[in-house]
């Protein structure tokens, strides 16, 4: 009896020990806080939550972290004093909103001395509760400000030495890096003492930005060119050199180039060790009287001397001097040659010469000069063949050639045809007006293609 009772209570026991190893799930009632979010005058409040399914428990609690300090951001306050360089900007609207929004996003990031009030989760979900004392954030604030209007402080003047030192780029990067250090209190004043005088070193940093863009100039050959339309360019008519209000070379500066027609190869140049840069233009094939070439320094490219978005912006919104250069397009001159035979003998009648001359007219001023930007070479002969039943008979051989300043051809035709007549005249007579025909239906257009 003992021994049953005995194996009795082994198997209660044994059935006892497997329940308490199953997990127990505990059901814990939702904080006031997730189902209200909590007031204090005392604290800024962050509350985030995210999803748990799919994701790692290390994953989940990060990204629900983000988010209560990205709600804990929001709640502080970002406004524009008047002192600040952002109202001195004021762009427009959207670009201030854009502004606060860059500055939020910053401060967001550096966030120091929040702590961690209470977390929550169920089955499918995980809350975050942080805070922030507003009087700690205040003091954190001033003492991260002062630190940054001092570096701010050292870069600008730096800057100001290599300015002195015709450094243009250096210096300009040094003012850059000077505002970067700032891009989170732009919307504020930032007062600092500058050669024994109180400034706003945003706004003073700004405004040197703004003196170094606008006290720039291109100086080239002239700001009105004639340039004849299709012919090579030579690079020295299109160089300029950008230098500073004291006339100072500026090195290694970006510049922007805009063409209104066709044929730029590259919109931004760089200047180089004397402050010189040549365009990459190389001929001009617009049918238009003018064309306009313009230079200004690229603030875009020059706005990457810093990785901060907010200053890149600012950098980029700045007025920039532009040069205009007008270019007025000429025809290309022409000169003809023309070797016009009939059965070997010259012609003084050079029919081939003169209509190419009156069509081409149009495209080209033809002159006779030794100096033309094209030659057009013009050979031709008749030579007798054998009659046949009372007609006389002839092969025109024509071969027009096109070829550049240089002497390199651009352009070649041969036509070789018989023609008949009652005399040899007649036929070479014949043969000359069905070439100019041939003329008139194709080969002036293909002359003019192979140039314009």
């Amino acid at each position: 009896m003992n021994k049953r009772i005995f194996i009795l209570l082994s198997f209660i026991l044994l059935g006892i020990s497997c329940i308490s190893t199953r997990p127990v799930v505990e059901t814990i009632e939702k904080p006031q806080w997730v189902q209200s979010r909590p007031q204090s005058a005392d604290n800024y409040i962050g509350i985030g939550s995210t999803t748990k399914k799919g994701f790692a428990s290390s994953v989940y609690r990060n990204s629900a972290k983000q988010d209560a300090l990205s709600d804990l951001s929001s709640e502080i306050s970002i406004t524009i004093e008047s002192s600040s360089v952002l109202n001195s900007i004021q762009i427009n609207q959207n670009f201030s909103q854009q502004f606060i929004n860059d500055i939020k996003t910053n401060n967001n990031l550096q966030l120091e001395g929040y702590e961690l009030v209470d977390t929550y989760e169920d089955e499918n979900q995980y809350w975050v509760y942080y805070r922030l004392s507003k009087s700690g954030y205040q003091a954190w604030k001033a003492q991260k400000k002062q630190q940054s209007i001092d570096v701010a402080k050292n870069k600008f003047l730096q800057a100001e030495q290599l300015l002195q030192k015709h450094l243009h780029y250096n210096a300009f990067q040094l003012y850059a890096e000077a505002l970067s250090a700032l891009s989170g209190y732009l919307n504020e004043s930032t007062p600092c003492f500058i050669h024994n005088q109180e400034v706003d070193l945003a706004n003073t940093i700004y405004n040197a930005l703004v003196r170094f863009l606008n006290d720039t100039q291109f100086v080239g050959k002239s700001q009105e060119m004639k340039v004849r339309r299709s012919v090579e360019l030579s690079p020295d008519d299109f160089c300029f050199t950008l230098q500073d209000a004291d006339q100072q070379k500026m090195v290694n500066m970006p510049v922007k180039v805009a063409f209104s027609g066709t044929g730029l190869m590259k919109n931004s140049e760089k200047t180089d060790a004397m402050g010189k840069i040549c365009c990459s233009l190389q001929k001009i094939l617009s049918k238009n009287a003018q064309e306009t070439l313009s230079l200004s320094i690229d603030v875009v490219t020059l706005s990457r001397v810093v990785t901060d978005h907010l200053v890149r912006n600012i950098i980029k919104s700045i007025p920039v001097v532009e040069l205009p250069v007008r270019l007025v397009l000429t025809k290309p001159v022409l000169q003809i040659i023309s070797d016009e035979q009939q059965l070997n003998v010259r012609s003084t009648n050079n029919s081939l010469k003169d209509y190419l001359s009156n069509r081409l007219n149009i495209s080209f001023e033809i002159n006779d000069l030794s100096n033309a930007d094209f030659v057009l070479n013009i050979q031709s002969n008749t030579l007798p063949k054998e009659g046949y039943h009372q007609l006389q008979y002839i092969d025109l051989e024509c071969v027009i050639t096109l070829n550049n300043a240089a002497g390199q051809s651009v352009y070649r035709k041969r036509i070789k045809e018989e023609f008949s007549g009652k005399s040899q005249q007649e036929a070479s007579k014949n043969g000359y007006q069905e070439v100019i025909k041939s003329f008139d239906r194709s080969i002036t257009r293909e002359i003019e293609s192979s140039v314009l």
